[in-house]
């Protein structure tokens, strides 16, 4: 039988630990008796570098919980259903094809709003529990050629955020790119990204944009 994990990010393992235990014994029931102790054991660490969304350096540590009384089991202590959470995401971008008039004279500025839809789905058969480490449980970018022109949010609030995904759940996030001009990217690579910082997964999703032909 699977057993629940927890993941916690920060700026060091030791932080990246912590976060993940405190919603490790967050997620819990009620322990059966004052003098009821539990394990708190690290499952993997690992560490995110470079990207344009999210921390340059971020550590991330996954634990499992050990109930260490004779008669609470380990998944009833958590609450949590057997099995393994999975996430699956998905970013939609509308309009994802731009068309700009280059016909003489150039009209400038061609303003346009691109929305952006980050889904989050729990595929997996047991719920998935994080944090953010601040306000924001997802970033969103748009990269030109790898180098970033549009972020959002821009000011997050610096407290922890957490969150559970249920088996078969799904969490949205919005949010939308005030393009100035069109005409200066015309023919560029872009690229829109969606990332959930609780698990740091990212989707993508080309942006087109070309002249009316």
């Amino acid at each position: 039988m699977a057993k629940q994990t927890y993941t916690g990010s920060g700026d060091t393992f030791e932080s990246a630990f912590e976060a993940a235990a405190d919603a490790a014994f967050k997620a819990r029931t009620k322990p059966a008796n004052p003098d009821e102790m539990f394990l708190v054991k690290v499952e993997s660490m690992s560490a995110i570098y470079g990207g344009f969304v999210g921390y340059t350096g971020q550590r991330q540590v996954e634990v499992s919980l050990d109930a260490q009384s004779d008669h609470v089991h380990p998944l009833n202590a958590t609450g949590a259903a057997p099995g393994t959470a999975k996430l699956v995401l998905k970013l939609d971008v509308l309009p994802d094809h731009v068309t700009v008039d280059l016909m003489p004279p150039v009209r400038r500025p061609q303003p346009h709003q691109i929305g952006m839809v980050l889904t989050v789905h729990n595929v997996g058969d047991a719920a998935f529990v994080g944090q953010s480490m601040d306000s924001s449980l997802a970033r969103f970018a748009v990269a030109q050629r790898g180098v970033p022109i549009w972020n959002w949010p821009e000011i997050v609030n610096q407290v922890v955020t957490p969150v559970r995904i249920e088996p078969g759940q799904s969490l949205t996030f919005m949010a939308r790119w005030e393009m100035p001009d069109a005409v200066d990217l015309v023919g560029a690579d872009l690229m829109a990204v969606g990332r959930f910082m609780p698990s740091l997964q990212a989707a993508m999703h080309a942006i087109v944009i070309d002249a009316v032909h």
